[in-house]
């Protein structure tokens, strides 16, 4: 199951390449070269009808795998390929006996599915006793609120998987 992405150009890669957009840079190539240089990298990807539809891409440390990219194409969603994928890299890593999974930062339901253990990101704000600074803090807590409450009620009204699907096509057309 463990691949090693192909460089040769008779694997259709334009898919996964289209993909993995958001992800493409050189930081992220730096750090697959580093981690493949050190024999830590697996990557794998998922094929339907010859065509691959998802990959995911992670570094093993310390016997934890930690997942570094993953994707899949939006038109093959109703399949739930990253589900699949991600069920058959768990067997996988299983097999290896890599015991733990890191899936990294932001929320997404595969990891609350999937995952045992989680913790709340936070950010931590320190601000002076000087009036610019308690002006600065009020508006941050001001749009704070204000956030939260758009997230709960986008998230009430079931629009929120709406939103963030929009957002990451824009970030994959290259649209901050």
């Amino acid at each position: 199951m463990t691949v090693t992405c192909p460089t040769d150009t008779t694997i259709p890669q334009s898919r996964v390449a289209k993909a993995a957009a958001p992800a493409d840079g050189t930081v992220h190539r730096d750090l697959l070269r580093r981690e493949a240089s050190r024999s830590r990298l697996r990557s794998y990807w998922l094929e339907c009808a010859g065509q691959p539809i998802a990959f995911q891409i992670g570094a093993v440390c310390d016997g934890v795998y930690n997942l570094l990219s993953t994707a899949f194409l939006p038109e093959d969603a109703a399949v739930l390929p990253g589900q699949v994928l991600l069920v058959r890299v768990i067997e996988d890593l299983r097999e290896a006996r890599i015991g733990s999974i890191d899936y990294g930062f932001v929320d997404a339901l595969y990891k609350r599915m999937y995952g045992t253990e989680s913790w709340d990101e936070v950010t931590v704000h320190l601000y002076a006793k000087y009036v610019r600074a308690s002006s600065t803090r009020v508006v941050h807590r001001v749009a704070v609120g204000l956030h939260r409450r758009a997230f709960a009620a986008a998230a009430r009204g079931g629009r929120l998987g709406r939103v963030k699907k929009r957002r990451r096509s824009q970030l994959a057309k290259g649209r901050k």
